[in-house]
């Protein structure tokens, strides 16, 4: 499955970006596709039922901040 790619290819480019040194120039856009990736694969394992809202903002994630923004929102609707 997709989502179980994009999981594997997260943890490998992270493992990667342990070294300071690796990719230095590119990081910030290299840590904006992985959050895309996580954002894209939290999307697929969705369930059909999921609040069609939702699955909208994650496919406007750019960055961390606007992830961490969904699930947080996300969080709240289904603790009410």
């Amino acid at each position: 499955m997709i989502s179980d790619v994009l999981s594997e290819a997260v943890s490998d480019i992270e493992e990667y970006l342990q070294d300071p040194v690796n990719y230095f120039e590119e990081r910030d856009w290299i840590k904006n596709l992985v959050v895309r990736m996580t954002a894209l694969r939290i999307y697929l394992d969705c369930p059909p039922n999921t609040d069609p809202q939702f699955l909208n903002a994650l496919t406007r994630v750019e960055n961390q901040n606007m992830l961490d923004e969904v699930l947080a929102r996300r969080r709240i609707d289904i603790q009410r």
